[in-house]
């Protein structure tokens, strides 16, 4: 079976499961009585939603691996790119307690990328060291031009770090620290060897730093 097929056989009845409990908790077609059904119809969604972001990361992880990925390359103001992405995750920082900030360079290029899996990385490392930097921490967002003409990218926390005989298991699929932190939120262990897969596809470098309670710095640069 292709990926394309599997991709078909998967994703088609989980859209049919979102979809449908959508309308349902809509109540397109009438009200529901029962507050409990309610309830129910939005768990079913929520579920459904990240089984299918779930599905999807692991495709993506296939296709990077057998090289089946393809970028789409316009000029991207990476500027506005950065501080759309620490708008869109501020939210979850304060509500987690966690300080987010930015610390972009003024005389930063246009970008040569593509676009969506440029935010696909970004969201990925936010959102990663989100869930492993505790109520408290904070997370720098830098971005500067190196002296070698790169574009160089860090997101650093203050989380729980990783240990360096571990570091290599971090960027290894589907492996899951058993960290008592990460197993407050979802996840199956592709964001990171997925957004690394994804700057190398754009001839970059994606380089992990991180020593337990000291937390981790992700730095990626991307060719100007």
């Amino acid at each position: 079976m292709t990926l394309a097929q599997l991709s078909h056989h998967l994703r088609t009845p989980m859209n049919a499961v979102i979809g449908f409990s959508d309308m349902l908790r809509s109540e397109v077609l009438g009200p529901i009585g029962n507050p409990k059904h309610k309830a129910y119809i939005d768990h079913i969604h929520e579920s459904g939603t990240r089984a299918l972001q779930t599905i999807t990361q692991i495709l993506e992880v296939s296709q990077a691996e057998a090289g089946m990925l393809t970028l789409s390359r316009t000029p991207l103001d990476i500027r506005q790119e950065l501080a759309d992405c620490l708008r869109h995750h501020g939210e979850t920082a304060t509500r987690l307690g966690v300080s987010l900030t930015g610390d972009i360079a003024e005389d930063l290029p246009s970008l040569p990328c593509d676009q969506s899996r440029l935010r696909q990385i970004l969201d990925q490392l936010l959102s990663n060291a989100l869930r492993h930097t505790p109520a408290g921490g904070a997370i720098t967002l830098a971005a500067r031009v190196t002296p070698k003409h790169w574009l160089e990218i860090r997101i650093a926390d203050t989380g729980i770090g990783i240990p360096e005989d571990r570091l290599a298991e971090a960027m290894t699929p589907f492996v899951q620290f058993d960290d008592a932190l990460v197993r407050q939120h979802d996840g199956i262990g592709i964001g990171l060897p997925l957004a690394r897969r994804l700057v190398e596809l754009h001839g970059g470098s994606f380089t992990l730093d991180s020593a337990p309670d000291q937390g981790t710095t992700v730095t990626i640069r991307l060719p100007i």
